[in-house]
């Protein structure tokens, strides 16, 4: 059976269930941007306590829907903006010993805005998830990396952010 590393609270998990975790965990977040569902796709892959930190500067701990959690941030910022999030090729590492999912591919988002404000806004920026999981495989840390600062993906926003109606 598993057993736990010297010194770790994390108990480790095999090759194979990190890398089915990768592959559905990228499945789900690919559909949740279909409905902006973020909070219902990602459900079964996250614990009911978690830290969250991403290069949007979006960070904290809590409840992945709670009222700031991150499924609820996605639902308000990405979730609204893009319309569809495809990683056609991403590799996946398994930190096996510290029950780390690293998935990280070159990934292309359609930037349209809530409504299609804005349709046909393809970006093309790299993307990578480091996701931390407990004994029972769901996720107790998400880690998310990407450029925050591309030039393509800044113009996308920006051209979005133009046509929503002021509030």
């Amino acid at each position: 059976g598993p057993r736990r590393s010297r010194g770790s609270p994390i108990m480790p998990i095999s090759r194979a269930d990190g890398e089915k975790f990768g592959k559905d965990w990228m499945a789900a977040f690919a559909a949740g941007f279909t409905e902006n569902n973020h909070p219902v796709t990602l459900k079964p892959f996250l614990a009911d306590k978690l830290t969250w930190d991403w290069s949007d500067g979006t960070k904290g701990e809590g409840e992945p829907a709670g009222k700031d959690g991150p499924c609820t941030k996605m639902s308000e910022t990405w979730g609204a903006m893009v319309d569809s999030f495809n990683l056609p090729t991403f590799q996946t590492v398994v930190d096996t010993t510290n029950a780390k999912v690293i998935m990280t591919g070159p990934l292309i988002i359609n930037v349209t805005g809530p409504g299609s404000l804005v349709p046909n806004q393809l970006v093309h920026n790299p993307i990578c998830f480091v996701m931390t999981l407990d004994d029972k495989g769901k996720a107790t840390k998400w880690e998310c990396y990407w450029d925050n600062e591309d030039p393509g993906m800044a113009k996308a926003l920006g051209n979005v952010m133009a046509k929503m109606p002021k509030q």
